[in-house]
């Protein structure tokens, strides 16, 4: 009788271990999994075009932006993000599949058609060049691994990629608008992915919700490669303004999401593209081109910290993927910084590269590398001229309300250096250049030549050369130093 009781004793031990056990498993276990028995988080890119680092957040003079303010303290604000390159279609395109332009294929400007079915006269008038610069096949996007995942995926404002067939999304939005989205992302009954697209701070400029008349535009931090002249200081309000009228729309679109009981499972993440369409910026392979803000908000990320940590725009869909516990495709080029939401200070980058190049029938081919540690920027080229007046909308006054063109044309006698740094980057660039981002954080003095930086510049070079090999980047392979 006593040894039945030991038995049953046993018995009934084992049974209230297993259930402990499996309680705690159930307790690790993260949202994403298909074991969880909580919801997959829900994902939010909001993609501003052309805007750089300016923001109040980051002390910006005359610029006043509550909402992405508050965005930034409420989640992980990272102050050395990158594009991996400064122009639109490719840009999206990496940041979206995790590769390099010269990986996924797509290293220039697309034609643009928001919607699943586009019409016959545009599938025939941008044929072939939407199809020469499509992504590649064996690239897995962000999208076809969400759908597949059972999320409900959808677009708004701008596409501007090829081909759409990679980009499977469910629901496709003309209008810089996400109520209707939102409804069906909730009837659908599944985890949503939306990509929200915002033109404002792209010329021609849209204008800001509040009156700028009375700012004093002397008091303007006008960067200093360009000239601080009244034309340029009207230029770069327009453009602050036009920044001001992006967080106007985040918060509306934050209002939506909230309004729709949305807001407490979704991972907000807020990017741009790539840099100010300026000189020097949009297009070119120095700093200020590719230097984008990144704030990523939402469940399990860590409140209020700025992290320094060097990031890519490439990092972004295996982070994304990471933080809902699905495995990353091989096609990817990017890391994931999860770690860095979870407060930890792990270093996920050495270095981060860019690429520009004018690959398409007529142009020249030119091809730029630059390259960053942090501290250091490194520029290569293939010793071909660049495009004159490309693209338009750095140069034109006419059809893109640029001024700043003009504004160091007009301004190089007052303006010498600001004239003489346009100069240098049209046409003919040099090979090579390398600037100190903590002394000279507008890239103005070339220490190439400085035998004070002769080490860096053969870390820098070393580390281009096997990027260039590793990713079997065929344009600039000829300039790798054996």
């Amino acid at each position: 009788m006593a040894h039945n009781n030991k038995i049953k004793g046993m018995m009934k031990l084992n049974l209230i271990a297993g259930i402990l056990i499996s309680c705690l498993s159930l307790s690790f276990k993260t949202p994403g999994t298909k074991e969880s028995t909580d919801p997959p988080m829900n994902i939010l890119f909001i993609t501003a075009d052309d805007m750089g680092m300016q923001m109040g957040y980051l002390n910006t003079p005359g610029l006043e932006t509550p909402t992405l303010d508050s965005l930034a303290r409420n989640g992980t604000f990272f102050t050395k993000t990158y594009a991996t390159f400064p122009s639109c279609s490719p840009s999206r395109t990496s940041f979206l599949t995790g590769t390099y332009p010269h990986v996924n294929g797509v290293t220039t400007n697309v034609h643009e058609y928001v919607g699943a079915n586009p019409p016959e006269g545009f599938i025939k008038q941008s044929a072939e060049l939407n199809t020469q610069f499509a992504v590649n096949k064996n690239v897995t996007t962000l999208i076809e691994v969400l759908k597949k995942q059972g999320y409900f995926t959808g677009l708004t404002g701008k596409f501007h990629i090829s081909s759409r067939e990679k980009f499977p999304f469910d629901y496709w939005g003309k209008d810089v608008n996400a109520e209707q989205f939102f409804k069906e992302a909730k009837k659908s009954k599944k985890p949503f992915f939306l990509d929200y697209n915002l033109h404002s701070p792209h010329r021609p400029y849209e204008k800001s919700p509040r009156e700028r008349s009375k700012i004093n535009l002397d008091n303007l931090d006008v960067p200093p490669y360009l000239p601080n002249n009244a034309l340029m200081q009207k230029d770069w309000s327009d453009y602050l303004g036009a920044v001001e009228a992006t967080d106007r729309s985040v918060k509306e679109l934050l209002s939506h999401l909230k309004r729709e009981g949305l807001d407490k499972n979704t991972l907000i993440v807020f990017l741009s593209d790539h840099g100010p369409s300026i000189h020097r910026g949009k297009y070119y392979a120095y700093n200020f081109g590719s230097h984008v803000p990144l704030i990523l908000s939402g469940p399990n990320i860590t409140k209020g910290r700025k992290s320094k940590s060097l990031t890519s725009l490439a990092d972004l869909m295996p982070t994304v993927l990471d933080l809902l516990n699905i495995p990353v495709p091989a096609s990817v080029n990017g890391k994931s910084f999860k770690k860095v939401l979870e407060n930890q200070d792990t270093p996920i980058n050495k270095y981060i590269f860019t690429e520009v190049s004018f690959p398409r029938k007529g142009e020249t081919n030119y091809q730029a590398r630059g390259m960053t540690d942090g501290r250091f920027w490194y520029i290569r080229r293939n010793g071909k001229p660049r495009m004159a007046g490309k693209p338009e909308d750095n140069y034109e006054v006419k059809n893109w309300g640029n001024y700043s063109y003009k504004a160091t044309l007009d301004g190089k006698g007052e303006f010498p250096l600001q004239y003489r740094l346009l100069q240098a980057s049209e046409n003919l660039p040099p090979r090579e250049e390398l600037f100190d981002l903590y002394s000279d954080p507008w890239s103005m003095h070339d220490i190439i030549t400085n035998e004070e930086y002769k080490n860096v510049l053969s870390r820098m070079s070393m580390e281009m050369d096997a990027w260039i090999t590793r990713t079997n980047d065929k344009e600039m392979l000829m300039t790798v130093k054996n």
